[in-house]
């Protein structure tokens, strides 16, 4: 009948529960007039969570970098997790988002988890990802001579591949990296590295260098000549063959014509060699011929020279008589030296100029 006491026990205890969960329920009449029992199951649901999770993810993230995860927040003691729900990252050891690309958005959802009383909940984060700043190492290249051949080498902290390029000087890059030159100077070479869809453009690195002429060996020639009239230039070989070569004598650059020992430097001119050789350019004097006159002469009182003739005729001709330079007066045989006084012609002739005693008239009476 209604109103009997009822006893009321949730397994086995008369208090009645608070925590999510099956109890076994009986309950009992308590009454000096009737008994009787029953006996079902309480099941208490784990709610909702009630209080908010706060997950804030560091962003934007850097391509390669690792940031720790952390939220607070939620209904519970259930254990916060994290997971990547779309997008370039992964985790590692359950709370450290590495982002795999510098492009796009990662989603991360961090969860508490369910415990006895509470249903698991979660929110998801963004993260967007970002290209990674790159440096170039490139070592500086030392000076260099106009004929060498260098390789040039550079990297990337990305690993990426290096370009390089000719900043100033004379100097020409073949297959991305052969370095070669087309003179001398102050070269300049840029090591360069644009970036991918990972990785910003690298500051461009420079090295500046100088460039020298190589050294070329020079042989003088025709060092030899004799007088003709015409100019007596120097000649010269290289080593290598086939370079220019420009000459001063006596630090002129026109090629003499006299007769005589000039000072000769040979001075290669060349965008890629240079090199210089001295030596002594000697123009001998030409022979001339000379022909005496007036060899046999009769005393008279007055001094008797000879004339001297020359080929090629008007040279100059200095004549002496026993080694006087002044003509004989009296009879006898002198031996005359004429030899050619000129620049560039050299000559002489000996001979005898001879004075006959004059034969004087005798009268008689």
């Amino acid at each position: 009948p209604i109103g009997l006491t009822v006893t009321v026990t949730y397994d086995g205890s008369l208090t009645a529960p608070v925590d999510a969960g099956s109890y076994a329920v009986t309950g009992t009449v308590d009454d000096t007039c009737y008994q009787g029992s029953v006996s079902g199951t309480l099941v208490v649901n784990k709610a909702d969570q009630i209080a908010a999770i706060n997950f804030t993810p560091v962003s934007p993230q850097t391509y390669r970098t690792t940031n720790a995860l952390e939220a607070t927040g939620g209904s519970g003691t259930g254990m916060l997790t994290f997971a990547v729900v779309d997008g370039p990252g992964v985790l590692e050891d359950g709370t450290n988002l590495v982002v795999t690309s510098g492009t796009g958005t990662v989603l991360v959802r961090a969860t508490r988890n369910e415990d006895r009383n509470w249903k698991a909940a979660s929110v998801t984060g963004s993260v967007t990802a970002a290209k990674a700043d790159q440096t170039i190492s490139f070592p500086a290249v030392d000076d260099q001579k106009t004929t060498n051949k260098v390789g040039l080498a550079a990297s990337a902290s990305s690993g990426l591949p290096v370009s390089f390029d000719v900043s100033s000087g004379l100097a020409q890059i073949a297959g991305g990296t052969n370095l070669s030159f087309t003179g001398a100077g102050e070269v300049s070479i840029v090591a360069s590295q644009a970036g991918d869809t990972n990785w910003n453009s690298a500051a461009r690195a420079t090295n500046s260098f100088t460039v020298t002429k190589a050294e070329a060996g020079v042989t003088l020639l025709d060092l030899s000549a004799t007088y003709d009239g015409t100019a007596k230039p120097a000649t010269a070989t290289t080593d290598p063959a086939g370079l220019t070569v420009e000459f001063t004598y006596n630090g002129s650059s026109s090629a003499p014509v006299n007769a005589g020992a000039y000072a000769v430097t040979g001075t290669v001119n060349d965008v890629m060699y240079m090199g210089a050789a001295t030596g002594e350019l000697v123009i001998a004097k030409a022979d001339a011929l000379v022909y005496l006159e007036n060899t046999n002469q009769i005393y008279d009182g007055a001094a008797k020279s000879v004339t001297a003739t020359t080929d090629p005729s008007g040279l100059t001709v200095v004549i002496t008589y026993d080694e006087s330079s002044s003509a004989p007066t009296n009879a006898g045989s002198y031996v005359v030296t004429a030899l050619v006084s000129e620049t560039n012609w050299q000559g002489g002739i000996t001979g005898a100029l001879v004075i006959a005693r004059s034969l004087d008239a005798i009268t008689f009476s």
